[in-house]
Order: structure tokens, then sequence, then C-alpha cells
């Protein structure tokens, strides 16, 4: 028998915290503001780019990996976050949010 994998935006069975969960809000937020004009892969690019604090105006990237806590740093060790975890993380958390 297969594994069950859920599709984006629909629930697990166990509840278990995304690691965008982990991350700051200021990086949460960041994607949110992102999306608006941005595909997810876009995003997932702009997430591996140095860091550049003013990333809203200009080119790079909106996570300061280096100040993150070593504990997120472990969590997505390639400086990056999947296009994929975006996307359910998304349906799940920021996309609700924004309905109620």
């Amino acid at each position: 028998m297969s594994k069950f994998h859920p599709k984006p935006a629909k629930h697990r069975i166990t509840h278990q915290r995304s690691k965008i969960d982990r991350l700051p809000l200021e990086v949460r937020a960041a994607i949110i503001t992102l999306r608006a004009d941005h595909t997810w892969l876009q995003i997932e690019e702009r997430s591996a780019l140095p860091f550049n604090p003013h990333w809203r105006t200009g080119d790079g990237g909106f996570v300061n990996w280096d100040a993150l806590p070593l504990v997120a740093q472990r969590l997505l060790p390639k400086r990056r976050i999947p296009r994929t975890n975006l996307h359910r993380w998304f349906g799940l958390r920021a996309g609700l949010a924004e309905a109620t």
C-alpha cells in the first residue's frame, strides 16, 4: 500500500509544524508580500540570494540566513525555501488567515 500524501492546502493526518512556521515572523511576512507579484519558483530563487535589507525595492534575498537561529538553519541546510514548502505553507497558514 502506498504512503498517504496530502495534496497542497490539505491537512495532514498528524499535525506537524511546518519548517516555515519555525522561521521568524519577518520571513513569513515577506513570503506573503512577495506572493502578490511572484511565483513560487521566483520566491524560492529569491530566498537563496544573499540578504539585502532593501529586498522590497531591489534585488536580493529576503532571508538573512546568518542571523537565523541555528535550529532554523538546520531545518533548511541548503539555505533556500523550497517552492513545495512555500505552496503548502501558504495554503494551510497564510491563505486561511487571509480568508478570515
